[in-house]
């Protein structure tokens, strides 16, 4: 989609909007990106139109995505990747959280509640909006993180709930992370 209408852009660029970015590199990839718009030459309304929706997607707020942008309009101008200039692709250094972590014994999980998944959705989400659900995968350090998830409309969330329940789809012992996800805003 975004090879033809932005064939300016470098591959990693694309396959930013196409993929987005892990956690941790989220704020740094929409930067990056609105670097390449701008020193492809696009305007600051085609960076905003491309990439806001793409860091929001990835989790960012609005407000962040749009400064990232603004951001990367504002650097240095360099060369466009692929023209001279090398690109890093090694790991972001990981940032200390603001938050002080503080240590609890495990509880178990509530009793599945009959049909509660489909009320859940049903009154936090308003039709024709989006939910992404995502598991959990164990990082080196034995931290819990969410996957990206799978992203559905509410209509086929709750066409895909009515298969089966949600405890049927996924078995994961660390529970399930829901997003919501803004469209056109």
């Amino acid at each position: 989609m975004y090879q033809s209408t932005f064939s300016q852009l470098p591959k990693i660029t694309l396959d930013y909007l196409e993929h987005g970015a892990p956690e941790g590199q989220r704020d740094d990839s929409a930067y990056k990106a609105a670097q390449q718009f701008n020193w492809n030459g696009y305007s600051i309304d085609e960076a905003m139109a491309a990439i806001v929706p793409r860091a929001m997607a990835d989790g960012l707020s609005e407000s962040q995505a749009r400064k990232c942008v603004r951001q990367g309009y504002e650097s240095k101008p360099g060369d466009p990747i692929g023209h001279g200039t090398r690109y890093s692709n090694r790991p972001q250094p990981r940032r200390t959280p603001k938050f002080k972590k503080i240590e609890t014994e495990p509880e178990e999980l509530p009793a599945y509640i009959e049909d509660g998944d489909r009320i859940l959705m049903e009154t936090a989400f308003e039709p024709g909006e989006y939910i992404c659900i995502g598991d959990t995968f164990e990082n080196e350090e034995g931290e819990i993180n969410p996957t990206r998830g799978k992203t559905f409309t509410r209509e086929d969330f709750l066409g895909w709930l009515a298969e089966k329940p949600i405890n049927r789809h996924w078995t994961t012992k660390d529970g399930l992370f829901v997003r919501i996800i803004q469209c056109g805003k």
